[in-house]
């Protein structure tokens, strides 16, 4: 079985390398990482990891962050 793992990040340029490098040599499908219109680098380290990188839109009334990005 192979494993997709989605990853929501906002201005984590500092944590997000590290926790890709993490995830190397499991067996999976792929990594999501969704950028939570972060303020600095987040998303340029994701993809340079090797990760697949979506850009979060705006939460609709009533959603907050982390959970809106899930």
């Amino acid at each position: 079985m192979r494993i997709s793992i989605v990853v929501p990040a906002r201005n984590e340029e500092e944590n997000i390398g590290g926790l890709l490098d993490s995830l190397r040599g499991h067996d999976l499908h792929e990594v999501i990482v969704v950028d939570d219109q972060s303020e600095d680098e987040t998303a340029a380290v994701a993809a340079r990891q090797g990760a697949r990188v979506l850009h979060g839109q705006s939460p609709p009334e009533g959603w907050h962050g982390k959970p809106w990005a899930c």
